[in-house]
């Protein structure tokens, strides 16, 4: 038996909700993973889609047994909606190492550490129908390795770290704009001894410190305050996409029919 083949009993998808009738939970088993339909969903939390069901990653299996993106419903239904390396020299990537990140307007942004146009890692887009579009193949340059989620920033923009690469090979910060317009903000171990730190192998956490930097900026005029906390409402209830309403507050009053750019927000 190989090392994929021992996993196969023990990598399921589990749901464990508040029983309404008991004070206790009730614990639900929804899929276990054959080979085929994927294994090895490792490093990866699953994310919900507007659709309502779920979506990940499996490291192995597959079509190619190079890993696959999957959705799953509720009731345990598990759709295949991409299986990498399916041509030759996988031009899509393979190393599904991380998740997905639902970004706005509904599709999926994710990572592979290997494969991909230029043989190493790519920054991915795919849509709930499994439409997938490399949207970044890394050079070493750019950095290598992926452990960490990407996440969306409030200007629309893909912000993310690599463990290895940049200027010193220690490891980025970097931004990628949806167009596919690739920077590198960041490259650890750049200042002497390192003291910058370095091998970030965890992501990032988007804050509010744009918001707070504009506001102390301005705080001596009372006209600013209110459009800084005007445009913070308006990103709130026209931009960020609710996990209970998988929907915009606007586009659960009947306001909107779509979830709002930051660029459709300030025209």
């Amino acid at each position: 038996m190989n090392k994929r083949s021992a996993w196969r009993g023990v990598c399921v998808i589990l749901m464990l909700c508040a029983a309404i009738a008991s004070p206790g939970e009730t614990f639900t088993v929804l899929k276990e993973f054959g080979l085929t339909d994927g294994a090895q969903p490792w490093h990866m939390t699953l994310v919900q889609g507007l659709d309502g069901n779920f979506y990940g990653t499996t490291l192995g299996g597959g079509a190619q047994d190079g890993g696959t993106i999957f959705k799953i419903a509720l009731d345990g239904t598990l759709t295949t909606i991409h299986s990498s390396c399916s041509q030759t020299d996988c031009p899509d990537g393979v190393g599904l190492d991380t998740g997905l990140m639902l970004a706005i307007g509904g599709s999926f942004y994710g990572t592979t550490n290997y494969g991909g146009p230029n043989g190493n890692d790519t920054i991915y887009r795919i849509t709930p129908n499994g439409k997938l579009t490399t949207v970044h193949a890394f050079s070493p340059a750019d950095g290598q390795g992926f452990y960490a989620t990407l996440v969306q920033g409030t200007d629309g923009n893909f912000y993310g770290t690599t463990p290895v690469g940049g200027v010193a090979g220690w490891g980025t910060i970097f931004k990628l704009t949806p167009d596919g317009t690739f920077t590198t903000l960041y490259s650890f171990c750049t200042q002497t001894g390192c003291r910058d730190g370095n091998v970030p192998v965890a992501g990032l956490v988007l804050g509010t410190d744009w918001l707070t930097s504009l506001t102390n900026a301005f705080s001596r005029k009372l006209e600013n305050h209110r459009a800084a906390v005007a445009l913070h409402l308006g990103w709130y209830n026209f931009c960020q996409i609710h996990g209970p309403l998988k929907i915009t507050p606007a586009m659960e009053s009947g306001i909107t029919d779509h979830v709002w750019s930051v660029k459709e927000l300030l025209a």
